[in-house]
Formats: C-alpha cells, structure tokens, sequence
C-alpha cells in the first residue's frame, strides 16, 4: 500500500510527540544501593503477587441521617493523693521522751498516726505503730504489729496480739466506766450503776476521768468497750466525748451541760441541765401562782450569770418581768448591803424617801451619841421597803439561800407563805401593803435538811427536781429509795439516782439484744423513748439529750411536797376552818 509524503510525515509527527511524552512523565529515582534496590524489588514483586481481597456491595439502605462528630471528653488526670509533711511537733515527740509521745497520741488521727508508723524505727515508731494497729482493729481490721516495742508497752502488745486472733469470734458486750476515780464520787457512782445493773452479765471495765484520753484509750483500745459512761465532771466528760465521736463508740455522760451532745452521734447527756430546770420553774412559778414580777440574786460566777440570764429570758418570753438584779460573790456571809439596795433601804434611796426625810426632820437637834443613833435607826425601820417583785430567785446551794433570808427579814420582808408571819410583819412595820416573797431556787434545796432545820420559816418555798421518792403515781422512785437507804443506811444523791438509772438502761438494752454493736447501741440510743426510770419516763431528742417530765416541788410544814399536793393541804385546811365555824 503505498502511501504519499504527506501521510508519512503525519504519523511521524505523532509518534514522535508520544516519544517525548512518555520521557518526561518517568519519575526521577535517587540512587540507591544495590541492597536497598533488591530489598525494593523484592517487597514490590510481593507485593503484586498477593491477591486482592474480593469486594462486597453492601445492599442499599436508607439515608441515615448526619451528624456532627462529637470528640469524647478528655478525661480528668487523677493525681496521687499528697501526704502533707510530718508537723514538726510529731517529729520532735518521736526524737522525744516516750510518755509525752505515748499521751499526745492519744489525740491524734488516723493519718497522722500512719504517717508517724512510717517513719524510721525507733521506740516512738514502734509505740505509732502499735497504736495504730490498735485504732484498726478497734474498726475490725488487721494491721502488722510492731517486732519490738519499749518494756513499758510490752503488756499492751500481748493484748492486741490476742485480740487480732479473736478477731471475729463471739464475745460479751462489754461497758466501760470513765469515772473520777481520784475522787470519793467515782467509788460512789460505781457501786450506785452496778446496783441497777442487778444480776446483768455485762462485763465492767472501769478507767480514771483524771486523764480522760487515756481514760478512753484504755476502756475502748485495749479493753474493747462499746459503749463509755461518763462522770458528771464537764470538762473531763467533753474531752472524753471528742475522743469517743472519733472512734465511734456512744457515750453517755451525766454532766449537766446541753451542749455536750453536740460534740456528735455518738454522744449523749443524761444529766439533769440547768437550763431544763430554769424554763419549768418559770412555768410553774407564772402558771401555778401566777407571779409576774421577779427579783433575781446570784453569785458572780458563771453558772450563776447563765442562770440568771435563762431565767430573765424565759420570764420576758411569758410576759412577765425581772425588776431587779443583783449579784454577790462567791462565798459571800454578809447581806445587809444586798438586800438594803434592793428595796430602797440604802443610805442613798432613804435620802431620797420623803416618808424617811419626815421622820429624820424631827428629831430633835440637841440629841447627841447613842440617842440620835437610834432615832435615826427607828426612822429607818419606819420606812416600808420598795418591794417591787413577788419572788427571789436564787440559784445557789440550800446554805446559801439560808444565809439569805435571814437578811430578807432583817429588811423587813417575808421569804415565805407564813400568812401569820406575814400579819405580824405588817403590824410590827405598819406597812398593811407589804406582800410575802418566797425564794424559788434549783433541785439544790430539795433537801430535807433544809426544809427542816432551817432557822426562817421556808414555808412555800418552790424548786423542781427530778427525782422525788414520794411519788403517789408511780412505784420505782420509792421501791428505789427504800432498797437504797437499806444498802447504805441514807437517802440517795441525785447522780447516785442517775448511776442507778444507767445500770437500769444497760440491763434493758443487754436483755432486748440492744447492745451487740457500737452501730446499733448508737441506734437504739438514738430512738430511746418512754424508758421507765427512777428520774421520770426517758426519751431521747434529736440532739442526743433525755428529755423527762419534771416535779415542781414546795415545802409545807416542814416537808417536801409537790406544789400540787402543797395546794391540796390548804384547800383541806380551808375546809376544815370552815366546818368547826372559824
């Protein structure tokens, strides 16, 4: 086939324009070493000779909606936990005397006490060791013991070694006693809670309140106590109650203060409060014989300011008003200032008393010495004091209050409901206005020696208490009184009844299996109610202390009655006047 010039140029030209093509689009290779090219060639030759994996269609489906891609949360780093650095206190009790270290252990924490475990052996080591195996298995936990410890601790290692391997098995509850055994009242309490415990086969420990957190380390560490009764002493009882909040054993106090149960749970305070008594004084004092206006004597010290204080409060929150307020210090014989300044028989009030200035006018001016003295004196006397309340509160022991009244006469004032004492005042001051003022007081002057052999009249006089055995409605304050004059041929103490009343408490819970662990000791505790006891029906409140119905007590002829039964006498009295026609 022949073909022309033209044609063949043609194709000449475009075979040459795919020659040059096909020469600029090699890529240019580096030179390589002849390992590296048959390494290449190897892998790429592989690399053709495996077989493709065969592709599947995926079957058609709906349109799934979009949505935005969200990245996850990055997640917080937790960083170890940094163990503040050793106080230099502890590290100076641990180079330090043994005792200083053994007794500031008693306050101290579960980590400071790891921390002080972990530190180079020494004899403190040993001793935060031990302790802190203590502490752990007070919780039912096992720690390593110490190999050695200091002679003095030898005892209290051997009892921990023992107690790690009963650990778990069955045991009798068992009650510790913090109590002032450096005191007489510490024998006294004791016997008085082990006589209402009766034939219980609760073990006792008991443990002195001298040093209340050793007291505590060695009724709960190392004899396992779960549940502490503590003295009446308050500083003792809340050093005690920090302790037991920390361990978590419940703790029953017989101190007197409300606010030792805020410590925590595990504390509660049965002891009879100042407070309780104040606010059911003042109840019956403005409801029972309806008095409005209240004088207020009390010592300077800082019971008594809170005494008077509660009182004056809970009188303005019933409307009625404290008239006058007057202190004295402690331990105070002499009166006659006192009393004087309260009802304007002062020097500076009688000045002021027109009724007084009359009589001073005449006496005459050529009287000298004696005479004039005397004059002066009767002019005095003539002048009726200011009595301006109905009532003397004062919140002071009965031989106190019985050093004051003598003076509250002297002013020529009634301290009692004497209504022929009160005709014979009237008539010998000439005063027909002159109104009886009897003394209310606390459950101090529920005393038969006071009501008794006092050297006033006391007639009337109103305190409250909690205990009084000559209850006509219920049988366990007399059965009580008489088994105890019978044990110690005298009537008892209002703690010893308190002691009694715990030994009651305990028996009652150990027989309703109440007292099995410290959890639930803490519970029943907390939900107490109506227990019958010597001191009233128990129940707890919310705040951990007891709550009991109190008598409001009055002395009539020379005994201790309640302001009921007082009432109930004169009524009868009334009667009786009537019906022979006087």
């Amino acid at each position: 086939m022949k073909m022309n010039n033209r044609t063949v140029g043609f194709v000449c030209g475009i075979a040459f324009s795919a020659y040059v093509l096909a020469c600029t689009s090699v890529p240019t290779v580096p030179p390589q070493s002849s390992a590296a090219s048959s390494e290449q060639y190897e892998a790429e030759n592989t690399d053709d000779q495996r077989p493709e994996p065969p592709v599947k269609e995926a079957p058609p489906s709906a349109p799934q909606p979009t949505t935005p891609s969200v990245e996850p949360p990055e997640e917080p780093s937790v960083e170890p936990p940094v163990m503040k650095p050793l106080e230099q206190r502890w590290l100076d009790l641990l180079a330090g005397d043994l005792d200083a270290l053994i007794t500031a252990l008693d306050e101290a924490d579960q980590d400071t006490l790891e921390q002080l475990a972990g530190q180079p052996s020494s004899p403190g080591q040993q001793a935060a060791q031990l302790r802190l195996a203590m502490v752990l298995l007070h919780h039912g936990e096992k720690a390593q013991l110490p190999e050695t410890v200091p002679e003095s601790l030898t005892d209290a290692l051997e009892r921990t070694r023992r107690a790690q391997e009963e650990l778990g098995q069955p045991k009798l509850p068992r009650i510790g006693l913090l109590l002032p055994q450096d005191r007489p009242w510490g024998e006294v309490l004791e016997k008085a809670f082990r006589f209402g415990l009766g034939s219980s086969p609760i073990e006792i420990v008991v443990a002195s309140s001298e040093k209340p957190e050793a007291g505590m380390r060695e009724l709960i560490l190392e004899q396992g106590a779960s549940l502490v009764i503590c003295g009446p002493f308050l500083k003792r009882a809340r050093r005690a109650a920090v302790v037991a909040q920390r361990l978590s054993v419940p703790l029953i106090s017989l101190a007197r203060d409300p606010s030792l149960s805020e410590v925590g749970d595990y504390v509660f305070q049965v002891g009879l409060t100042n407070e309780a008594q104040i606010d059911h004084l003042v109840a019956g004092a403005m409801e029972s014989r309806g008095y409005t206006k209240f004088a207020v004597l009390f010592p300077s010290t800082a019971s008594g300011e809170r005494a008077a204080e509660r009182f004056k409060a809970q009188v303005e929150a019933r409307g009625g008003e404290v008239t006058v307020s007057q202190t004295y210090p402690r331990g105070e014989t002499t009166f006659t200032p006192l009393i004087s300044g309260m009802v304007g028989r002062d020097t500076e009030a009688l000045n002021a008393n027109p009724k007084y200035r009359k009589c001073v006018a005449g006496i005459p001016k050529k009287l000298r010495g004696l005479r004039r003295k005397r004059r002066f004196e009767y002019c005095r006397d003539r002048t009726p004091p200011n009595v301006d309340f109905e009532a003397i509160f004062v919140p002071d022991s009965f031989a106190t209050v019985r050093q004051i009244m003598p003076f509250i006469e002297l002013a020529d004032m009634v301290p009692n409901l004497n209504e022929r004492m009160l005709w014979k005042t009237r008539k010998a001051t000439d005063n027909k206005e002159l109104i009886a003022t009897p003394i209310l007081g606390m459950r101090q002057l529920n005393s038969h020696y006071f009501a008794s052999r006092s050297r006033t009249d006391v007639e009337g006089t109103l305190f409250v208490d909690a205990y009084y055995p000559y209850d006509k409605q219920r049988e366990l304050p007399g059965a009580f009184t008489r088994a105890f004059r019978k044990e110690n041929n005298r009537p008892p103490d209002l703690l010893e009844t308190l002691a009694y009343d715990l030994g009651l408490l305990i028996n009652h819970m150990d027989t309703n299996a109440l007292i099995a662990s410290r959890i639930i000791t803490q519970k029943s505790l907390s939900e107490l109610k109506d227990f019958e006891a010597v001191t009233g029906p128990w129940s707890m409140n919310e705040t951990g202390q007891v709550q009991r119905p109190l008598y409001l007590l009055s002395i009539h002829k020379r005994r201790i009655l309640t302001e009921r039964d007082r009432v109930e006498a004169l009524e009868e009295k009334r009667k009786s006047k009537r019906r022979r026609g006087r």
